[in-house]
C-alpha cells in the first residue's frame, strides 16, 4: 500500500489524501527512514490537522530532520488554538 501511494494519482486528484495516507501508513514500518520524504512533500503548506502535525513532528525527530523544531512549534500552534471541550471538566448543576 505504501509502495502504490508513493506515485501521484492522474492529475494528482487528491494529492493532500495520498500525502497523508502514505505519511500515516509509514509508522507502521520503518518509520525514521520512510517518513520524512511523504511528510517533506507536503511542505511548505502542510494539512492543518492535529493528527498530521504530530505526526509530522514525530517523523522530523525520529529521522533528526532540521525541520523539527518547526514542526513542533506548529504543532503547539494549532493545539494552543484550539477551543476547550464542552466537557472539559466543568459541571453543570441540574436543580
Amino acid at each position: 500500500m505504501f509502495a502504490a501511494l508513493g506515485e501521484p494519482f492522474s492529475v494528482r486528484a487528491m494529492e493532500v489524501d495520498r500525502l497523508t495516507a502514505a505519511a500515516t501508513i509509514s509508522r507502521l514500518f520503518e518509520f525514521k527512514d520512510r517518513c520524512a520524504a511523504v511528510v517533506a512533500a507536503s511542505e511548505p503548506h502542510v494539512p492543518w490537522d492535529v493528527k498530521f502535525l504530530a505526526l509530522r513532528r514525530d517523523c522530523y525527530l525520529a529521522a533528526g530532520d532540521q525541520r523539527a523544531e518547526r514542526a513542533a512549534r506548529e504543532l503547539n500552534e494549532y493545539l494552543s488554538a484550539e477551543p476547550l471541550a464542552l466537557a472539559s471538566g466543568l459541571r453543570l448543576r441540574m436543580p
